[in-house]
């Protein structure tokens, strides 16, 4: 869905902002963009894991460790972009970390909403309230350099984004743990 929904809601949110006009957004070259950085190395993943499941059974976990020193760079990456402003702007870094905390939690909420009223149960629920909410950086990262070079402020949203994140979400996943 995110193939198809990211450039609309690009358009209609630059339309909000009064920004359109300032950029062009030629949606179907967003959507192939996203289908081949995102969905096309996925579906490959997925088919080898699948084709491959007797070793991916006996080296899964270091291959998700891996993964996760692959997430790391890429935000150490995204850190090392962003360092000037984050260090010439104090106030405008506070200012953007509150605003992603409150709009992280907004999802959470809803996601929990979400939970309460389909009446999951323990086990799904989680899936649906970290999945809800989940942000990949690469993508957040290729658009906004593809798309807005000149808001590199945009760069350092998404970045301390993906940070509150990780860290609002790392904490309700040692509160949810079964006691």
């Amino acid at each position: 869905m995110a193939v198809c929904t990211i450039p609309y809601a690009l358009s209609f949110l630059l339309t909000l902002i009064g920004e359109s006009a300032a950029v062009d957004i030629d949606k179907v070259a967003i959507m192939l963009k996203i289908a081949v950085l995102v969905v096309l190395p996925l579906a490959v993943g997925m088919l080898l894991k699948l084709f491959l499941s007797s070793p991916y059974n006996r080296s899964g976990h270091k291959i998700n460790i891996i993964n996760q020193v692959l997430i790391i760079f890429i935000v150490w990456i995204a850190m090392s972009e962003t360092r000037s402003m984050l260090v010439s702007s104090v106030f405008t870094v506070g200012v953007i970390v509150g605003m992603v905390f409150v709009f992280h939690g907004l999802l959470l909420l809803s996601a929990w909403c979400f939970i309460r009223i389909s009446g999951r149960e323990r086990g799904k629920m989680e899936s649906i309230l970290f999945m809800g909410g989940q942000k990949t950086l690469p993508l957040s990262i290729i658009l906004q350099m593809s798309l807005f070079p000149q808001y590199g402020i945009a760069l350092l949203v998404c970045v301390l984004h993906h940070i509150a994140h990780l860290m609002m979400d790392g904490y309700l996943v040692e509160r949810l743990k079964p006691k």
